[in-house]
């Protein structure tokens, strides 16, 4: 039985840079997204960037941040960062942190759960009424 390792001829591979579109990661390691719902009133907490500054810190090529909502009620889970105006210089602060610790690597990451969620506090984005899975049935 091989294991993946022995596919790999050369594990340089890892910590060479990986061209994404316009912009490189410096290296092929990506932190994957962890729901810590540690937002306050949807604002990135001091918590949250004590967390993603230790990432940074680790070099991450890529660092992911948890699903972040575009309105306080597309929410997927309860105390998860919601990007609006009010919240919008917590966000600021994240990146300018994270670039400031690690300038080469990337954070990214913007979700919705919508339907599917289908949690009491949480409803469908405004102009989104109607389901549009059905589509893809």
């Amino acid at each position: 039985m091989h294991r993946i390792v022995d596919e790999i001829d050369d594990l340089d591979v890892l910590f060479s840079p990986c061209q994404i579109g316009p912009r490189a990661a410096p290296n092929r390691f990506v932190a994957q997204p962890m729901e810590a719902c540690h937002g306050v009133d949807g604002a990135v907490s001091e918590r949250s960037l004590e967390r993603y500054v230790h990432l940074a810190d680790g070099e991450w090529g890529i660092i992911i941040v948890e699903t972040t909502s575009v309105t306080p009620t597309s929410l997927g889970t309860l105390g998860g960062p919601v990007l609006t105006e009010s919240t919008l210089k917590s966000f600021e602060l994240l990146v300018r942190k994270l670039k400031s610790r690690n300038p080469a690597g990337r954070p990214a990451a913007v979700g919705q759960t919508g339907r599917i969620a289908r949690m009491s506090h949480q409803r469908p984005l405004s102009g989104f009424t109607r389901d549009l899975g059905a589509r893809a049935r």
